[in-house]
């Protein structure tokens, strides 16, 4: 039996932070639940396939990964709509809350390039799957799909050269 701990609390606590909202019993037990880690720190789920998770759930992993963890993450959605949308939420939390931002090196709002990065090396990448090549070589540490999973294929490249990868699928 593998032993587990969660990264859950923390992701949690810097979401209430940024934004002053705590996250609902649901929704924090759906945290927890993504960030399960064994003690050799390695994530318990590499692969998650969500059915349709609350937005806020993919904003807390995806925040934590960018600040806490120092990941590069990327976030792709079917087409450049949902790319666009995602980017314009995550950026005003990150934008809303003073100590985000104090910690933002660059933001990129370029069509097609919008990226956020972060001191520490962590960095959060918007992909369109519509686009074959529009996550070519990238490498991540954690990929959030959402929508449809038709393209998804696309994205496990990216992964391949993470020591700790983490695959979350979110589909209706």
């Amino acid at each position: 039996m593998i032993e587990e701990t969660t990264r859950g609390q923390a992701a949690r606590e810097l979401y209430e932070m940024a934004t002053g909202q705590p996250l609902d019993e649901r929704d924090a037990a759906s945290v927890e639940f993504m960030l399960k880690v064994a003690t050799d720190g390695r994530w318990i789920s590499q692969t998650l396939m969500l059915g349709g998770a609350r937005p806020v759930v993919l904003d807390v992993r995806v925040l934590a990964g960018l600040f806490l963890f120092d990941e590069r993450v990327v976030w792709s959605a079917l087409d450049g709509r949902g790319v666009v949308e995602a980017f314009q939420r995550l950026r005003a939390l990150v934008e809303g809350a003073e100590t985000l931002r104090s910690r933002v090196q660059r933001v990129s709002a370029t069509n097609g390039a919008q990226r956020i990065e972060v001191e520490g090396g962590g960095s959060l990448r918007f992909v369109p799957r519509s686009s074959r090549s529009a996550g070519r070589g990238l490498v991540a540490d954690c990929v959030v799909a959402v929508g449809p999973v038709g393209g998804v294929g696309t994205l496990k490249p990216m992964l391949a050269g993470a020591p700790n990868p983490q695959l979350i699928l979110d589909a209706p």
